[in-house]
């Protein structure tokens, strides 16, 4: 029982007895508030005491004197602030009127001005039409007389074509070297027109005829035609400019050169296609390259060949024989590599002299259409033999 009634009260203390849990917050408290901050509340409460004391004591006195001396200079300015504004103001209402004012005498005045403008045009406009109405009644008439006085027929131009032919004597002032230019582009004309059967007139027989026109106008006649008058309905024919046949080795050559422009259109369009083109493009840094490498291997194995070929007739023919004289090792050395460097030069330039000779079109596995033919090939179906060709 005493055990039990130990246990129910260890029960009752830890379930509603809490004053070790007081005493501990106490302690942490009175620990917090006294041993850690100690006196620094009170300094400080010390501290603004002793501020207020002195703002209470010195430095409401100098607010005040500095107060009474900068306030009335601080309104003064304020005042002429406010003056220099309404003044301002004055000036800018004024301006504004005036402004206003300037603008609609000028409005006014524009106005006017342009009124004026418009009865100005009007009325020029109006004598302008008058005048034109007159001239062209004037010219209607005239012309009208004209067309009665005027009254030539195809057979009087007949007679003075007559009269010109009979008279060309008169144009010999006129270059000879004209006259055998035009001459077969005339004559070509001139049996056109008697081909027509109408009348046919060169620069000859136009100036005797503006000559005689002008003659008979200076002796008195008044029923005389303007030139320009008999040539109403006539036409002009123009000798054809002599064909010049194009050099035929100059066509040869643009064939040529157009051929070869094909071939390389054609490599720039088939090489996306090719697998050795496209591996190996010519204008890249990889495969100049590798044509200098062929060609220093080429050197190589030429110098190689002939070192080769005078050891063998120096030493081979030693070894194979005996002892001999070494002049006569020197020479068989010397032929030997002699004749073994001509046949490479022959190899060399061969296989040069085809690689230069392959027509354009093949290297580099273009189309061989234009190997076997003429001119690769090609034929120009536009030329023509005119003068010029584009």
């Amino acid at each position: 029982m005493s055990e039990l009634s130990r246990e129910i009260g260890e029960i009752w203390t830890r379930l509603f007895d809490h004053r070790p849990f007081l005493n501990g917050e106490i302690k942490f408290m009175l620990k917090e508030f006294e041993e850690k901050r100690g006196d620094r509340e009170v300094e400080n409460l010390f501290s603004i005491l002793e501020n207020l004391t002195d703002i209470k004591d010195t430095q409401i006195e100098r607010i005040n004197k500095s107060g009474k001396t900068g306030l009335p200079i601080l309104s003064e300015k304020l005042m002429q602030g406010l003056q220099l504004c309404e003044e301002i103001e004055k000036d800018y209402s004024q301006i504004q009127q005036v402004c206003k004012q300037k603008r609609c005498e000028n409005q006014e005045k524009r106005q006017k001005e342009w009124d004026q403008f418009i009865d100005d045009m009007n009325f020029k406009c109006q004598r302008i039409d008058n005048t034109f109405e007159e001239k062209e009644e004037e010219l209607r008439d005239l012309y009208a007389d004209l067309n009665h006085k005027l009254n030539i027929t195809n057979n009087n131009i007949k007679d003075l074509n007559q009269k010109n032919q009979e008279s060309s004597k008169t144009c010999d002032n006129i270059d000879n070297s004209v006259i055998k230019e035009n001459k077969m582009g005339e004559e070509e004309l001139k049996t056109e027109s008697d081909k027509k059967g109408s009348p046919f007139l060169n620069t000859c027989d136009i100036d005797w005829l503006y000559a005689h026109i002008n003659k008979r106008r200076k002796d008195g006649e008044k029923d005389v035609p303007f030139l320009h008058v008999l040539f109403e309905g006539s036409h002009i024919e123009l000798p054809q400019n002599e064909i010049i046949i194009r050099n035929p080795v100059l066509e040869a050559r643009c064939v040529k050169l157009r051929a070869q422009q094909e071939a390389r259109e054609y490599r720039k369009m088939t090489k996306s296609v090719d697998n050795v083109r496209m591996r190996f493009p010519e204008d890249s840094i990889s495969y100049q390259m590798k044509q200098l490498n062929r060609q220093l291997i080429a050197i190589g194995q030429f110098i190689i060949s002939i070192f080769a070929g005078f050891l063998f007739g120096f030493r081979g023919v030693e070894w194979m024989v005996g002892n001999l004289d070494f002049g006569f090792r020197l020479l068989l050395g010397v032929m030997c590599a002699l004749v073994i460097a001509l046949a490479e030069i022959y190899f060399l330039a061969k296989k040069l002299n085809e690689e230069l000779n392959v027509p354009e079109t093949v290297q580099l596995g273009g189309p061989p259409k234009f190997v076997n033919e003429p001119y690769f090939g090609y034929k120009d179906k536009t030329s023509t033999n005119k003068e010029h060709q584009d």
